[in-house]
């Protein structure tokens, strides 16, 4: 395969740019606007994501197997990509404008059947995307650095479409002093997303359309798709004792991450009592860290190794995200309103996001590194198939997240539609406790990877056989 020059893996990237902005539609803006500005109750939202994330998860081993064995000019990955611009663009839209006066049951339903449209055309995207990924490179680190401009790329869109958000779509007014509980903001903020996800995509789709001959392709002899083959595939791909770990310790991480999405909104919210103009700022150390960490992560791995850099990094970051909340609830941070907070807060959250920067790429490059074991081991190219699995495992848990986030919100008795400066300190201070309880999980998620198998040495030794077996 041909070196890869700066201009494909940019829009390689640009890829994330579309996934970014509709993560950050869902994670930041998607709960808040339904729960505290529409009045959705917690349980109905969390429930509501919950299964447009289930059934979006259930469609990514579909999506993968589907364009494992795909036969077209296009190659395998680029139609599926093509084929979800316009869908997954109109469909994040119509989620943020239901209309009025439907009640509980009617926003319920109009949040869960557009969140699956959304969460469904994604796929088509996704997976096909990180599977793309995985086959533009057969070096060990070369991966390492396509990932980390996915990375870096996907963070810039998503603090742009923060500031955006905030500043420009949700600014601070008399009316709303808190400009996100501005209900008239949300539609033409998600008309904006829209654009950049139909933008981000076609971008990626046609940038990448060079490569697309030195891909691998389908094999001659594939047997025709069938929902056994999918499964008889998942089955397989779970024989892999470093694929088990990842999968495992993902299914508990994102279950961790589909939680702290969702309550994050009401952290910064009413437990920092920022406002649209603060939030908009927040995105800034975030997306300074997650660049930087894609600037890292080669430079780390290279001196360490891919899993020791997974277990250790994921654990300190954790870590970090939990202490300025810990520091608070103990009496020893500053006040809301104090001129310190924000920079303190910022200060921890750029050296939580940079080394969960490096942790964040460092998945997707051990998953490529098990897709060539596996194809050493049975002769089987199943990019598509391990991707898919591990985004399975990443969409159910998240959904799990929300939908655990939104019932305990409810059981400590979190009121919607809520003025943060009157809300009682003692629920705010549950809420700061409910996150720290939740945040312990990434202590499981970090044991998992202890039994990731593949080091820089075992991978040196399967692509000289690779190399060996198709000369």
């Amino acid at each position: 395969m041909t070196a890869l020059t700066r201009r494909i893996k940019l829009a390689y990237g640009m890829g994330q740019v579309a996934e970014s902005t509709t993560s950050m539609g869902f994670n930041s803006f998607l709960f808040l606007y339904f729960n505290q500005v529409l009045g959705l109750s917690g349980t109905h939202c969390g429930l509501a994501i919950f299964i447009a994330q289930a059934f979006d998860a259930i469609t990514d081993p579909l999506a993968g197997s589907l364009s494992d064995s795909l036969k077209s000019r296009l190659g395998r990955r680029h139609p599926f990509m093509y084929a979800s611009a316009l869908p997954l663009a109109v469909f994040f839209f119509l989620m943020f404008v239901p209309p009025s006066g439907i009640g509980q049951i009617g926003l319920f339903l109009w949040l869960m059947i557009f969140a699956v449209l959304t969460r469904s055309a994604l796929t088509l995207f996704h997976v096909p995307h990180l599977a793309l990924g995985s086959e533009l490179s057969n070096d060990y680190l070369e991966r390492t650095s396509v990932f980390a401009y996915r990375m870096a790329m996907g963070t810039i869109a998503g603090v742009v479409v923060s500031v955006l958000g905030y500043i420009v779509f949700l600014p601070n007014t008399l009316e709303f002093p808190r400009g996100q509980l501005n209900p008239a903001g949300y539609p033409p903020l998600a008309l904006f997303c829209s654009a950049v996800i139909l933008i981000g995509i076609i971008c990626a789709s046609w940038g990448t359309r060079s490569v697309i001959p030195n891909l691998p392709k389908a094999s001659g002899d594939s047997e025709p798709f069938s929902l056994m083959r999918m499964v008889r595939e998942f089955v397989e791909v779970w024989g892999n004792v470093s694929f088990r770990a990842i999968f495992v310790g993902a299914l508990i991480f994102f279950l961790y991450m589909g939680f702290s999405g969702t309550i994050m909104p009401l952290m910064t919210t009413f437990f920092w009592g920022f406002g649209s103009t603060q939030l908009a700022l927040m995105a800034l150390p975030m997306g300074l860290g997650f660049t930087l960490g894609a600037g890292l992560v080669r430079p780390v791995q290279e001196r360490f190794d891919k899993r020791n850099t997974m277990i250790i990094g994921s654990l300190i970051s954790a870590i970090i995200m939990v202490c300025p909340i810990i520091l608070r609830l103990l009496g020893a941070f500053p006040e809301n309103g104090d001129p310190l907070l924000l920079p303190l807060v910022f200060l921890f959250m750029v050296v939580g996001s940079t080394i969960g920067g490096v942790v964040g790429i460092s998945v997707f490059s051990m998953m490529s590194d098990i897709v060539r074991e596996h194809e050493y081991l049975t002769g089987k190219r199943r990019d598509g198939i391990f991707f898919a699995a591990n985004s399975f495992s990443q969409k159910i848990n998240s959904g799990l997240g929300n939908a655990m986030a939104g019932i305990l919100i409810d059981l400590i008795r979190f009121p919607v539609n809520s003025n943060p400066d009157t809300i009682a300190p003692d629920i705010v201070s549950r809420l700061g406790i409910l996150y720290i309880s939740i945040a312990s999980l990434n202590l499981a998620a970090a044991f998992c990877l202890c039994f990731y198998k593949i080091t820089r040495h075992r991978h040196d030794e399967i692509m000289a056989a690779l190399e060996a077996k198709r000369q």
